[in-house]
């Protein structure tokens, strides 16, 4: 059963880092293309589109990183209960 329950924790930690570095990327994309138009004032609540993406972007990447971690210590600790049960 943890042998189970880890394997799913540890694909979903693998899809949440993957998910993880394309939120950065997107992060670091959308601060270069919109640090002109918006001088540097990027925010949640600002008018234009382009200057919410980059906290849209680090929002994102903030809670996949936490649920990568958090999923991934999950399995590890599973798979050491499956094999310390064996």
């Amino acid at each position: 059963m943890h042998k189970r329950r880890a394997t799913i924790q540890l694909s979903i930690s693998a899809i949440l880092f993957l998910v993880s570095l394309w939120a950065l990327m997107w992060f670091f994309s959308s601060s270069s293309l919109a640090s002109g138009a918006c001088l540097n004032e990027f925010s949640l609540f600002h008018e234009d589109v382009r200057c919410r993406q980059p906290s849209i972007a680090i929002t994102l990447w903030l809670v996949t990183a936490t649920g990568n971690v958090l999923t991934l210590v999950g399995g590890v600790k599973n798979m050491r209960r499956s094999r310390s049960n064996a």
